[in-house]
């Protein structure tokens, strides 16, 4: 079995509790990961969204946004050639 990817919740990174869904490669059909929100408290992760990550993103500039999703980018760019 694949590896179960993790979720970021409420500013933490947590697994489910069950095996998952298979993500499997479309021109392969080989199974990359797996990934499962079972047990994960959802309304806190929203709660912490609401309160956290929203009034971060709202004080920062059009610019400042435009870079992080920039970088973000820059990331899956770099990590390419391993997502193929």
């Amino acid at each position: 079995m694949s590896e179960l990817l993790r979720n970021y919740v409420s500013g933490r990174w947590v697994a489910g509790q069950a095996d998952g869904t298979a993500l499997v490669d479309p021109v392969l059909g080989v199974e990359l990961a797996r990934v499962d929100a079972s047990g994960l408290d959802l309304a806190a992760g929203l709660a912490y969204a609401r309160q956290q990550g929203g009034p971060a993103l709202r004080a920062m500039s059009y610019r400042e946004r435009a870079a992080a999703l920039a970088a973000a980018a820059k990331v899956l760019h770099s990590h390419r050639d391993e997502y193929f």
